[in-house]
């Protein structure tokens, strides 16, 4: 359906009540979205309501090292700030996820 409504046009970065269809598909797990607007080239940084973009979700979320590595290779940002100054590493540091800790540390900009 997204692809469909693509080729007749629509924003693949619209943003309703405060999301993109990309913060809404990592959000809501939708996978097989989540790679089309990837590789359909999605706002990868877009910040929700309080800030929080969609590596932030992924890793609160448990997304794979795979799935972040995935949001890492399209330019997602691992210290981007939400407004209560979290980001997605300190995210993966308080999970004590230490490969996605290593991972994040090695895309910071």
């Amino acid at each position: 359906m997204a692809k469909l409504l693509h080729s007749y046009g629509a924003e693949i970065d619209l943003v309703a009540h405060n999301e993109t269809p990309l913060l809404l598909a990592i959000k809501s797990r939708r996978l097989k979205l989540f790679d089309w607007l990837l590789q359909s080239g999605a706002n990868i940084d877009f910040q929700g309501e309080k800030g929080h973009s969609g590596l932030s979700y992924a890793i609160k979320r448990k997304y794979t090292g795979h799935q972040v590595k995935m949001l890492l290779a399209h330019g997602a940002d691992p210290l981007l700030k939400a407004s209560d100054g979290s980001t997605p590493l300190s995210f993966a540091m308080d999970q004590r996820r230490t490969m996605l800790v290593a991972l994040l540390s090695d895309h910071a900009r």
